[in-house]
């Protein structure tokens, strides 16, 4: 005969368990609105991905405290769930255990013993870092911290239930187990009371895990069930970004407005934040006292995406609200793209895509975007460089140097890409006549384009001007293709990482080398030869584009102490951690007020190495460096590309 304990504990897991497969069936739905957008590619490297960043934590351990905390919580969980089916089953059959395991359940009692004590004191130590000591990352409003307290409260009851549970069961099944260490921490003065104690642990125990779960969807904890696939479907895309296809009639909206104007893995970001807030910490926007909040871009997202929830089937899809009438759009154009907030992200959300989606459909179809950026756009549409400098002078940069044109060479085995800013900067134009002395020193066969060359798309693509974009790229493939030659080599990383992994996705595809990677070659090979070294106080700049986006940080420093015989000073900020210059996105163009510039930041740390000179390897960056030290009125230190002092040690 079935005993009315067990009757009500079927009702009450069935009823559990329903409820919870509707809600996560419910997001699920959500998220399948979205877009299609292909994630499947690469799976080794995704699982590999999974392995080290979901199952390991590696990225959660850049912060190591609040890392091993999550680390101990997250791998106890994971331990207890061995126990947390044991007690399920024992809700059906009280004396069930799984000691006919042996060994190895032997091991599984020590590990739980371990991690019931590890999570107590984790939860403990959490939540004193929010409500105690408040570290600034962790202070939400008060939804958020409400959370963090129910939460860390049904870990503690589950897992101080679940000891009391195991002490008592030992005594009222004592064959059933192995022994447990944790057992002498609990004085059990009363025997008599042993059956009572072992049900209202057991009953606290199994409730608790069933409201923990049904809790899980309405919660930012809702990344326990959602950060593994996140990561595994994760590209960290920044690098590239989705193309449109303009001929497509089909599409009559561009960018994105609605929530299901997104991918479905930009939605499913949103409902795999943890709310941590290292994105936020880590954002350059944010740390200037700008408004633009990364976090908080994601959890607008879910709440939209939340409140569409009625409508977001069938034709009530055309009565979803507007993200963009829920989130202040000037928050989007502060955004530098430097791709800080998807580097410490520990479950891999891709903040930036989702940035340009509703970029684009701001400048596309709206025409709402920043009025400096109408003369950028005009600027590449006409003279196909975003300042109001003619084609016709595009070579006045070289007018005192030889340099070899496409045009007027057959063969060659190096395209030299000038960039934009090689050709008409000051202190670009320097670094392009360096790299110039350095392809002749090492006997390069080397062109430019001259007068053909045009801005390669970067900064109209991250703008969210992908029509201007899109055409500005399909002509310099056509040009490209006029000529035959091996590399790219160019010391701009926008131009690089545009070649490298977005010209591709329109068909173009040919080796590209950034001039640090060229110049560190050349040395190893000894096909460059410096005849003295110089003697500067270096400190090093990484740019976001060429360190972050492309992981190239060795060969400038490789370079930079084969070439000096002076000191070489890191930031505190430095290679993938690096800082942002401000002027990616297009925020070089942009005047943001009322907050310290990203770039005047930057250049206080730099200072502070007590350097004379900072290398660099992108022009940008040192236009935004360079004006820093010329609003700071800062004399001790001046700005250097590294083909400058490679140049000058030749």
């Amino acid at each position: 005969m079935i005993s009315f304990r067990i009757i009500i504990f079927s009702v009450i897991l069935i009823s559990s368990f329903l409820l919870f497969s509707k809600n996560i069936r419910k997001i699920i739905n959500l998220i399948k609105l979205g877009k299609s957008d292909n994630r499947l590619n690469n799976k080794n490297k995704r699982l590999k991905n999974v392995i080290s960043i979901a199952f390991l934590q590696s990225k959660i351990l850049n912060d190591k405290k609040a890392g091993l905390i999550h680390i101990i919580i997250f791998w106890g969980f994971l331990t207890l769930l061995f126990t947390v089916i044991e007690s399920i089953i024992q809700g059906f059959s009280p004396t069930f255990s799984f000691n006919f395991l042996g060994y190895f359940f032997s091991v599984i009692t020590f590990l739980t013993d371990l991690f019931c004590i590890s999570i107590i004191i984790a939860c403990l130590i959490a939540l004193s870092r929010r409500f105690i000591f408040k570290i600034p990352r962790l202070q939400g409003d008060y939804s958020e911290q409400k959370d963090a307290i129910i939460v860390i409260s049904l870990i503690l009851i589950i897992v101080i239930s679940l000891i009391i549970n195991i002490s008592y069961s030992e005594i009222l099944f004592p064959k059933n187990y192995s022994k447990h260490f944790i057992d002498n921490l609990i004085k059990i003065n009363n025997i008599k009371n042993a059956s009572l104690i072992y049900s209202v642990s057991w009953w606290i125990h199994i409730v608790s895990i069933l409201i923990f779960l049904n809790y899980l969807p309405f919660s930012k904890h809702l990344h326990i069930l959602f950060a593994i696939p996140n990561v595994f479907f994760s590209n960290q895309s920044h690098k590239s970004l989705n193309n449109i296809d303009f001929d497509d009639e089909n599409i009559t909206n561009y960018g994105a407005n609605h929530i299901t104007d997104l991918s479905w893995k930009n939605i499913l970001d949103a409902y795999s934040c943890t709310h941590c807030g290292r994105c936020t910490n880590e954002c350059p926007a944010f740390k200037s006292g700008m408004k633009l909040d990364p976090r908080e871009l994601m959890v607008k997202i879910r709440e939209n995406s939340n409140e569409n929830s009625k409508s977001l089937t069938g034709e009530d899809l055309k009565q979803q609200l507007p993200f963009l009438e829920t989130y202040d759009n000037n928050k989007l154009w502060e955004c530098t793209t430097c791709g800080a907030c998807m580097e410490v992200c520990p479950v891999n959300i891709e903040h930036i895509p989702s940035i340009i989606d509703f970029r684009r459909n701001q400048i596309m179809m709206e025409s709402d975007f920043p009025a400096e950026l109408q003369s950028v756009f005009e600027n590449l549409e006409n003279n196909s460089n975003p300042w109001a400098f003619s084609m016709d002078s595009k070579l006045d940069w070289a007018k005192d140097i030889k340099v070899n044109l496409c045009k007027d060479i057959e063969n060659f085995d190096v395209l030299f890409w000038v960039g934009c800013a090689g050709a008409f900067d000051e202190k670009a134009k320097n670094t392009s006549k360096a790299m110039i002395k350095i392809l002749e020193k090492a006997n390069i066969n080397y062109a430019i384009l001259g007068t053909e060359e045009k801005c390669n798309g970067d900064i109209a693509r991250r703008c969210g001007n992908e029509y201007l974009a899109d055409s500005m790229i399909k002509d310099n493939i056509e040009t490209l293709n006029k000529y035959q030659f091996n590399s790219i080599v160019t010391t701009c990383p926008h131009c690089y990482n545009t070649f490298k992994n977005e010209y591709p996705n329109f068909g173009y595809s040919k080796n590209i080398v950034h001039h640090t990677e060229f110049i560190n070659d050349l040395l190893i090979t000894k096909k460059l030869i410096p005849t003295q070294k110089i003697n500067f106080n270096i400190t090093y700049h990484d740019s976001c584009y060429l360190s972050r986006y492309n992981d190239i940080t060795k060969p400038p420093r490789e370079i930079l102490k084969f070439i000096n015989n002076g000191d070489f000073v890191e930031t505190n900020q430095y290679s993938k951690n690096n800082l942002c210059c401000g002027a990616g996105g297009g925020n070089i163009f942009l005047e943001h007020k009322n907050h310290e510039k990203i770039n005047n930041i930057r250049t206080k740390e730099l200072v502070a190495t007590n350097c004379d000179t900072i290398a660099l390897n992108c022009p940008f960056c040192n236009i935004m460096l360079n004006d820093s030290i010329k609003e700071l009125n800062i004399t001790s230190i001046n700005t250097s590309d590294i083909a400058e002092l490679v140049a000058k040690a030749l």
